[in-house]
């Protein structure tokens, strides 16, 4: 007899979880004949909705829980009267908290089959905010034997472990954090939820990512290329990181850093660079549908993010041969292992560090070469799924 398995997610949005969440269902699809997949997602939305594998089942919420399926500018698309509900249920959330439109709106959606295992497969972010709606259903209107929740932050630099938030998470079996440094460290700065506490790595799609690089050429000069694939969202750190590349290159290395990405700080990124006389050296690509081949043409991979979980682009940058410079997340060592450089989270260390490796590209090679044997076991991952249900 197959097991059932329940997924739930806000929607297919851009963004990691979402592709997680593909690259997860993919892989399942072998063991079809043993599970059965459903996937409830707030609101059927987002890019990725067309890439969800055919066996599995797609159920849309209804009513108030919809809401909390779509940001607020997502929501003006689907007309005026969607976008006031939602205006009225984010008011109420911020003065009241999101408890009773969410305990309503998992009532009005509660599921009739009972599960093995439900997963949230996005964790909450706080009980007055419209971020919500995954956990809670799945708390509130799932029967199931088990119950997962994933976790695809650091949690604990982001202030998630709440009160509200705890109580929550401890109604959960599991707590599945993305990298083993984030398990632990939720389980230390809270012992209470320590026995829940495991890890699971976000698969990856290996194939796609090959042939996506070569889809075309990258027309980068021919100087040495840092590049940098990220939102340009303030915990990135872009705007600490521009400094350090004017200093080493009026010290006379010679280099550019290409910038793939969009997002809020791109004005102030422009202005810096033009009043800085930067533009010859650095270069934005605004945001890629395929970044891959940016990936194979780059000399090294940079990542100088403030807090990271378990960034999906380190094994991306990696499995294309590009070796990572990156600044000290909570999940760095774990992840890069010999394969890449890692520095203190800070701009004294970061300019140290970068300058050393562009005086000694000798140790780049080193990287890649060492990259020419390395492999990512998506298998491994689902193993360890599927033996946990």
């Amino acid at each position: 007899m197959k097991k059932k398995i329940l997924f739930v997610l806000n929607q297919m949005g851009a963004g990691g979880i979402a592709k997680s969440l593909n690259n997860l269902l993919y892989y399942l699809e072998k063991y079809k004949d043993d599970y059965e997949i459903d996937l409830f997602l707030l609101r059927k939305d987002g890019c990725y909705m067309n890439d969800i594998p055919n066996y599995v089942n797609v159920i849309e919420a209804k009513g108030v829980l919809k809401l909390f399926g779509a940001s607020q500018k997502d929501t003006k698309k689907f007309g005026k009267w969607q976008t006031f509900k939602r205006f009225c249920v984010a008011g109420f959330s911020k003065v009241f908290t999101n408890y009773l439109p969410l305990k309503y709106g998992a009532k009005q959606n509660t599921l009739k089959q009972e599960y093995d295992c439900a997963i949230s497969f996005a964790h909450t972010q706080g009980n007055r905010c419209m971020a919500a709606g995954s956990v809670e259903f799945v708390l509130w209107g799932v029967k199931a034997k088990k119950k997962f929740c994933i976790l695809h932050s650091d949690v604990v630099k982001e202030k998630l472990l709440s009160k509200s938030n705890i109580k929550k998470f401890k109604q959960f079996n599991k707590l599945l954090s993305v990298s083993k440094s984030c398990s632990l460290q939720v389980a230390k700065i809270c012992p209470e939820l320590a026995p829940l506490c495991d890890y699971l790595y976000n698969t990856q799609r290996n194939d796609i990512i090959i042939k996506k690089s070569g889809e075309f050429k990258v027309g980068f000069e021919k100087a040495f290329n840092l590049l940098m694939v990220s939102r340009l969202e303030k915990e990135k750190a872009h705007l600490r990181f521009l400094p350090i590349i004017k200093t080493l290159h009026n010290e006379g290395f010679d280099f550019n850093l290409n910038i793939v990405g969009n997002g809020s700080l791109k004005n102030q990124i422009e202005t810096y660079l033009n009043e800085n006389n930067m533009t010859t050296y650095v270069k934005l690509y605004g945001e890629q549908k395929n970044p891959y081949p940016y990936f194979k043409a780059a000399d090294l991979f940079v990542l100088v993010s403030y807090y990271e979980a378990a960034p999906m682009v380190y094994n991306e940058s990696m499995l294309l041969g590009t070796p990572i410079f990156t600044s000290n997340i909570i999940s760095s060592q774990e992840m890069i292992q010999n394969y890449g450089f890692i520095c203190e989270n800070n701009e004294k260390a970061i300019y140290e560090m970068l300058k050393h490796v562009l005086s000694n590209k000798e140790l780049i090679k080193e990287k890649k070469k060492l990259l020419e044997n390395y492999n990512y076991n998506n298998y491994k991952i689902i193993e360890k799924l599927l033996n946990s249900f």
